[in-house]
């Protein structure tokens, strides 16, 4: 008997992957550090978020991030102001290990939409330009929130979340 289950364990196929418990429930994203990201990633001179990013992660490792409401106010250095707005979800897969974590992207329909100069513009989260995906760094959580510290600099996800 042993040595069947011996074999059922070698064979079973690869293990899910590890998940901090601490990670799992619904949080809101810190708007003030969204902001704060947005602007250092378009080198804008002003922005203003509103609205809620929402990210939801079950026991499994599974992520669903989902904006609600969600504008940036933006201003770029000799560039009319304009207003972005970002609708639709993205879901993956959250792994962590020690102090690292890892997110993967499975699906996108988040839209990013501006009036820019007279002409709107919408820019689809698509593989190439996905927010999240491959996100790697080190994190920290308590009960009442979480923070992350992106590789590469803040751009590929918000960085302070609270529990919601």
């Amino acid at each position: 008997m042993s040595v069947r289950i011996l074999a059922l364990t070698l064979f079973a196929g690869p293990a899910l992957a590890d998940l901090d418990p601490c990670l799992v429930g619904t949080w809101k994203a810190d708007m003030l550090d969204v902001a704060e990201v947005y602007a250092s990633t378009m080198n804008a001179t002003d922005v203003t978020a509103r609205g809620d990013i929402v990210l939801t992660v079950a026991p499994d490792g599974r992520a669903t991030m989902q904006p609600r409401n969600f504008e940036l106010d933006t201003l770029i250095p000799n560039t009319p102001p304009m207003t972005v707005s970002v609708t639709g979800a993205l879901t993956g897969r959250f792994q962590t290990s020690g102090n690292s974590y890892w997110m993967e992207g499975e699906s996108y329909s988040l839209v990013g939409t501006a009036d820019f100069l007279g002409t709107r513009m919408e820019v689809p989260f698509t593989g190439a330009n996905e927010y999240l995906a491959g996100a790697s760094g080190i994190y920290g959580c308590t009960d009442a929130g979480m923070a992350f510290e992106p590789d590469g600099g803040p751009g590929s996800m918000p960085r302070s979340w609270y529990r919601q």
